[in-house]
């Protein structure tokens, strides 16, 4: 295995402009907020369980009749809701990542494919750019790159880099509430 000779440089994975370092950090703030949402969502769907925990009976009773009011539907999906669109949310920003990331592709060099016809020749290349696409993706969600991306940008990218921080922060504090909520008796 060959050791490459020096680290990567995040201008080569940052394109000119401010619009890719500005896309960069915004999309890494959507990818940040998954977990607080998520988290956020766990908690309503543990507090919600407990709340109607004693009301087994009830509610089941309750549901028999069609006698339910609309806010007990109401408070049982919004934790329900919240946790799909985290879901979601991380869905769109992996997927729109990906894609600021594979132009970077055409700057290497393809790989030759001596054999099959052409159409067989441009289903490798376009497999080979989506799974380097994939690479450039990972590297631009490196700590080096979002730095260079809020250099860039200057005081807007350091309140994004900010926010950042503040997200990864509100997550620990989020994931200790559940664990309060969970233990907490019910």
């Amino acid at each position: 295995m060959t050791i490459p000779g020096k680290q990567p440089d995040p201008h080569d994975v940052l394109r000119d402009g401010r619009f890719d370092p500005a896309a960069l950090l915004i999309l890494w703030l959507g990818r940040k907020l998954f977990l607080p949402a998520l988290l956020a969502g766990v908690i309503g769907a543990v507090q919600v369980t407990q709340d109607f925990a004693p009301l087994g009976e009830e509610i089941a009773r309750r549901l028999e009749r069609g006698d339910v009011p609309a806010e007990f539907y109401a408070d049982l999906t919004w934790p329900v809701w919240l946790v799909f669109v985290a879901l979601v949310l991380r869905a769109v920003v992996e997927i729109m990542a990906w894609a600021l990331a594979y132009p970077l592709t055409r700057l290497t060099r393809p790989s030759d494919y001596p054999r099959g016809g052409m159409l067989g020749r441009y289903m490798r290349l376009w497999s080979d750019r989506v799974h380097l696409s994939g690479s450039y993706r990972s590297l631009r969600w490196s700590w080096v790159v979002r730095q260079e991306a809020a250099d860039r940008l200057g005081p807007v990218g350091r309140v994004l880099e900010a926010t950042s921080s503040a997200m990864s922060w509100a997550s620990g504090l989020l994931l200790l509430a559940l664990i309060a909520v969970i233990a907490a008796p019910s």
